[in-house]
């Protein structure tokens, strides 16, 4: 990064596909890290759900239910388990408000990082 700009509020537009398929890969990049990342994708997400599609939101909640087939994709059973758990009840949560009275806002989202100091 450059020196000042660590977290320095964005604006980005980005097309809806395009932000779903961001999200859905970093997720997937955070399946089986032992780290920080898997929190943080998964609270920069969370803040995101209602903008996602549809069609996000299954590959999520597919994705979480291949966590729970495969245990190594929690990473750490104690310490990352819990996080990947409770991402699946706010993905099932989502999907639940949405019912199938959902429709589309639209192809384009814009997204603010927020400072999270």
């Amino acid at each position: 990064m450059y020196e000042g700009k660590e977290n320095q509020p964005i604006d980005v537009t980005i097309g809806q596909d395009d932000f779903g398929t961001l999200c859905v890969c970093a997720l997937r990049y955070c399946h089986g890290r032992r780290t920080y990342m898997p929190s943080l994708v998964q609270g920069i997400v969370t803040e995101h759900l209602s903008e996602l599609s549809d069609k996000d939101l299954s590959v999520m909640k597919d994705d979480c239910q291949r966590q729970q087939r495969d245990f190594s994709l929690y990473g750490d059973l104690f310490v990352d388990k819990p996080g990947w758990l409770c991402w699946a009840d706010r993905v099932n949560a989502e999907i639940e408000k949405r019912g199938k009275q959902h429709v589309s806002q639209g192809n384009q989202t814009r997204i603010q990082r927020r400072d999270n100091t």
